[in-house]
């Protein structure tokens, strides 16, 4: 009898670790600024910024993430702030992070309007970086 409850008990806690490790993610890549120069030291913060991890000198950076964590966000001083939104994989998520214009007088709907003109861009950067193997692909998920 003793044996039966200890192999219970066993196999319960097995399959418990394994349904609490399928809740999570992991979410790595590398971190370039618009002149495909990698960035250390990029803050990736959840979007109620809970600090996760920083990117190395050379812009790699890897985080486990809980599966309910839908989003988040890498900041730089001196570049724009990146939002990404994320599936429930494992994923590489390459960033480039463009830089932090902001004209003398300008207002918060001007800053906007050419941040999003810049951003058009971004899609040639990413294959450039991935033709200079800077990146090996620009999204690949489990």
């Amino acid at each position: 009898m003793f044996k039966l409850i200890s192999i219970s008990i066993f196999l319960s806690l097995i399959f418990c670790h394994t349904s609490i490790n399928s809740q999570t993610r992991r979410i790595e890549g590398r971190i370039l600024d618009e002149h495909l120069t990698p960035l250390s030291g990029v803050k990736i913060s959840t979007v109620d910024s809970e600090q996760l991890c920083k990117s190395d000198k050379n812009g790699y950076y890897m985080i486990e993430l809980d599966n309910s964590v839908k989003k988040i966000k890498a900041l730089h001083v001196g570049m724009e702030t990146e939002t990404i939104i994320l599936n429930d994989r494992h994923c590489v998520v390459n960033i480039i992070l463009l830089d932090n214009i902001t004209a003398e007088f300008e207002t918060r709907e001007e800053h906007l309007q050419r941040y999003q003109e810049r951003t058009k861009g971004i899609q040639k950067l990413f294959e450039k970086a991935v033709k200079e193997r800077l990146f090996s692909e620009r999204t690949k998920c489990d």
